[in-house]
């Protein structure tokens, strides 16, 4: 009975002895899982240009506080799942950008990219889906932000993109509108427009609240001629309407004067002062 227990004993300690062994190898082996402290609100990308560089991207993004400092990298979107630190951090100079002006109290930033390469270290093209990535340091560990902003390069017209504003005539004064230049067939640029800032239909349109036209100028200047035709079902009963003007674009703003008549009557002096949105 007395080498039972014995027996028993040695048992005990020799399985309580793995199980520690197990244990400790689990821990070991198991990467420790690390939780960005510092979250990106947002993060956006758009094209502005036509160059086929990286000097097309204009960025926007803000983080919940602020960091130590941030690198900026162009990924082709095709490698750009599981990237860690370590990728990152290897990369050579000229394919990512150390941002400057990083602050502890700075968390919103928002600029054109100087000419880069991407992480791989090509040149970017036209028509192939990239991904902008954001490497932060806080407290003298990197982290790879989890937000990215999707990103392809056109060589189309740079005035293509969505367009938040105010409308101002003779009858109206500060009019949220918000439009949405997105198809274009040579000099000719289209899309929808909405009587709200939020790019939805405000007067029972099932799509809009009318459309667009922008016919681009052939002098290759950054001006235009304007239409717009209104479809309001729900506004008085109905109220379809035209308007036309000229226009200019910069890099993120469009300017329109216009006139038009609708249910409303004639609108004289109009102005739409629209900037990009991302």
């Amino acid at each position: 009975m007395k080498t039972l227990k014995i027996i028993r004993s040695l048992a005990w300690k020799i399985c309580a002895f793995s199980l520690f062994l197990i244990s400790s190898c689990s821990s070991e082996d198991e990467p420790e899982i690390v939780f960005n402290p510092i979250e990106l609100n947002s993060f956006s990308a758009i094209d502005i240009g036509n160059i086929e560089s990286s000097t097309d991207i204009q960025v926007k993004f803000n983080f919940s506080e602020g960091v130590e400092a941030i690198n900026l990298f162009i990924v082709p979107a095709s490698t750009a799942n599981n990237l860690t630190t370590e990728q990152l951090q290897a990369v050579p100079e000229g394919s990512f950008l150390a941002v400057q002006g990083v602050t502890a109290t700075k968390n919103e930033y928002e600029f054109q990219l100087p000419d880069l390469l991407d992480m791989n270290s090509n040149t970017l093209q036209h028509d192939l889906a990239y991904v902008v990535v954001l490497m932060f340091n806080i407290e003298g560990k990197s982290f790879i932000a989890e937000r990215k902003a999707s990103i392809t390069l056109t060589d189309k017209s740079t005035i293509l993109g969505r367009y938040v504003g105010t409308w101002d005539d003779n009858l109206f004064s500060n009019v949220p509108v918000s439009f949405w230049l997105r198809e274009q067939q040579g000099s000719r640029v289209s899309g929808d427009f909405y009587i709200s800032s939020t790019f939805q239909p405000a007067y029972g349109g099932e799509d809009n609240d009318g459309t667009i036209t922008v016919l681009l100028s052939e002098d290759g200047t950054n001006t235009f001629t304007f239409q717009y035709r209104q479809d309001l079902p729900d506004y008085m009963g109905g109220c379809p309407g035209a308007y036309t003007g000229e226009g200019q674009f910069e890099t993120l703003r469009v300017a329109i004067s216009f006139t038009g008549e609708d249910c409303d009557g004639v609108h004289e002096d109009g102005s739409i002062q629209v900037e990009r949105s991302y």
